[in-house]
């Protein structure tokens, strides 16, 4: 029976979405009987998110208009990127460029695409386009400092502290071959242990070549915890995430070293490129970075 003791809604698979059926699980869901996550598994990711939105349209006497247009492969997103699937965002997108580059893998002028519904915002980067066109070219660099993700470990006391980082880095190697089956594309760069007591850190960092490898190295980390540090040395795992990663937030040990890549630009901007292009001076912008960046930051504590 279903929570409030109605019969639970069973998959039969069909060839194609009867309206009755169709109308059973909208109902459900606008009603509340039916969580959105339980939708029968016969359904097509398509049809799944369609339903979702006539339910939430009821429940909530609201419209989900537009939601219905996307192109990707709703099977795909589904079942890899996104739960509860009922459609996509739109958000405009410009151009600016062309923009002239000089790096390790590009000498070229190339044209960037940019999401957003900041007004102005196109047309100021496109501005900064047009200086550095006028300059010559920026030379750029782009360094992999690597992916970072830190499991925190408990311990019973210092004395087991002390064993679990001697066992680490006696068994680095070992560590190393087991995260890096999980990707053809992860290379462990660095393992470096940091303990407060018997709160122990390891902090993996990794090359994910062109990823930004959250996910790839949150599961590489998992594995490693399952099937060998807890295994073998008895300590408790309490988080796959430290905090010492450390993730979507700023940090000294991300600014001192570093996390994912770190990019270089350098560009000369003649007096008559800044008054033409930019509509300033030398002077100005540097009196702006001082009082605004420099002491503004500081002032503020960011």
């Amino acid at each position: 029976m279903g929570t409030n003791g109605t019969p639970p809604i069973k998959s039969t698979p069909s060839d194609e979405l009867s309206e009755e059926r169709r109308e059973r699980l909208i109902r459900g869901i606008a009603e509340g009987e039916l969580p959105l996550h339980r939708l029968p598994g016969d359904l097509s990711a398509d049809e799944a998110a369609s339903i979702r939105r006539e339910a939430l349209e009821r429940r909530t006497e609201t419209e989900t208009d537009g939601l219905d247009s996307y192109s990707f492969d709703a099977e795909t997103v589904s079942g890899n990127n996104c739960e509860n699937l009922i459609g996509t965002a739109q958000v405009p997108m410009g151009a600016v460029g062309p923009l002239p580059i000089d790096g390790d893998h590009v000498q070229e002028e190339v044209y960037v695409p940019l999401a957003t519904t900041e007004g102005a915002l196109i047309a100021s980067v496109n501005r900064g386009c047009a200086a550095l066109r006028e300059a010559g070219s920026a030379t750029v660099h782009v360094e992999d400092v690597g992916m970072t993700r830190a499991p925190v470990f408990r311990t019973s006391g210092i004395e087991e502290t002390r064993a679990l980082l001697d066992w680490i880095e006696e068994h680095e190697e070992e560590i190393r071959d087991r995260v890096e089956t999980t990707s053809e594309y992860l290379e462990l760069l660095e393992l470096r242990t940091h303990s407060v007591g018997t709160t122990v850190f390891v902090r993996f960092r990794f090359s994910t070549g062109d990823a930004m490898g959250m996910n790839m190295v949150t599961l590489a980390c998992d594995q490693v915890i399952q099937e060998l540090i807890p295994p073998a040395t008895g300590v408790d795992c309490v988080s796959l995430s430290g905090n010492y990663c450390i993730d979507k937030k700023p940090a000294a040990v991300n600014a001192q070293e570093g996390r994912g890549k770190r990019i270089f630009a350098e560009v000369e901007l003649s007096e008559s490129v800044l008054r033409e292009a930019l509509k300033t001076t030398a002077a100005d912008l540097s009196e702006v970075q001082y009082r605004k960046n420099l002491l503004g930051s500081a002032a503020a504590g960011s």
